[in-house]
């Protein structure tokens, strides 16, 4: 499945080490942005990044696919 364009556009941007927020609505693959944070990563970019939302359960989603990766 291809990314969304802003997907695309974060990828680059945590790849290029810049620091930005993102807010779209729900189901449009924030939590996709685990695995964008990884190949960022392995091109040489920061190895940490910050999950900021208000429900739990997002929370605990995104544990559980940074785990599987």
């Amino acid at each position: 499945v291809a990314p969304f364009p802003w997907q695309a556009r974060a990828a680059a941007r945590l790849a290029g080490r810049q620091v930005f927020s993102v807010t779209v609505p729900t189901g449009l693959g924030k939590s996709a942005l685990v695995d964008a944070a990884v190949w960022a990563a392995g091109q040489g970019a920061w190895r940490r990044i910050a999950f900021v939302v208000d429900r739990r359960i997002v929370v605990d989603a995104v544990h559980q696919r940074a785990l599987r990766i």
